[in-house]
């Protein structure tokens, strides 16, 4: 897992039980050796001076307590572990793949919806007398490729298009950056989520566009009703229902 997540569960009733022979100074040295583990892949370091820091504790107070710390950790491969975080970290991360893994199957599918709506010209609904008055007039003057016309338009080229013009539209200094720019989310996120975000982006018409695909490209939940209300309180645009969700264990020394 790369880095770690940003709580860390604690299950208070099992703390109690397990460290009332603590002081309230080793309370506050123990919980700060937790927390760098946990920030740490689970990793402390075999160094007395290092522990003794981390936990906040001076040369004199260290060497009092660091039995009973050190107590609650195991020595492995030259670093102090402890199970409970580790298995804690482990489903964590677990967690975080199967949210991704959610977030890029909702991606994909916003995206291909985005993709259907504009190659028949409907968006959501029905469509607008505007839009049926475009509809009619390409249809009247649309010609088959045999007869020498132009080709139908290609409706991933008509959702670039509208992305880079909404780029430059709100900051983007030339129409070859906007394109390097979304090469790069393509590169890095795949064109399935970056394509699902460009045509979010360009129906809510945001404020700031690249912030607003670029947080929810790296999210990996981009597609929630959450993290869209978050962006949107960032970047602007317009509000999305509120959604619910399950708040993490807590984790057990």
């Amino acid at each position: 897992m790369s880095g770690a997540p940003l709580w860390m569960p604690l299950h208070v009733s099992d703390y109690i039980r397990d460290t009332r022979h603590l002081s309230t100074v080793e309370h506050g040295a123990y919980l700060l050796l937790m927390m760098s583990a946990w920030t740490s892949a689970g990793e402390l370091p075999a160094d007395e001076k290092r522990l003794a820091r981390i936990s906040g504790l001076n040369p004199k107070e260290w060497n009092r307590s660091r039995e009973i710390l050190l107590d609650f950790f195991t020595l492995e491969d030259g670093f102090y572990r402890q199970k409970r975080i580790d298995l804690e970290l482990q489903k964590a991360g677990e967690l975080i793949e199967q949210k991704r893994a959610a977030g890029k199957a909702s991606a994909r599918a916003r995206a291909q919806q985005a993709l259907n709506s504009r190659s028949t010209g409907v968006a959501t609904g029905t469509s607008t007398g505007r839009q049926r008055e475009a509809n009619q007039s390409q249809s009247q003057g649309s010609v088959s490729n045999d007869t020498g016309g132009e080709p139908p338009a290609d409706p991933l080229k008509k959702l670039i298009d509208d992305g880079i013009a909404l780029l430059l539209r709100t900051g983007t200094k030339s129409e070859g950056s906007a394109r390097s720019l979304i090469g790069m989310w393509r590169r890095d996120y795949g064109n399935d989520a970056t394509h699902s975000m460009i045509a979010d982006a360009v129906q809510r018409n945001v404020a700031d566009p690249k912030g607003y695909i670029t947080k929810g490209l790296a999210s990996g939940s981009s597609q929630t009703d959450a993290l869209f209300a978050s962006i949107n309180r960032s970047f602007g645009g317009n509000p999305l229902p509120k959604s619910t969700s399950s708040a993490p264990q807590a984790l057990r020394t």
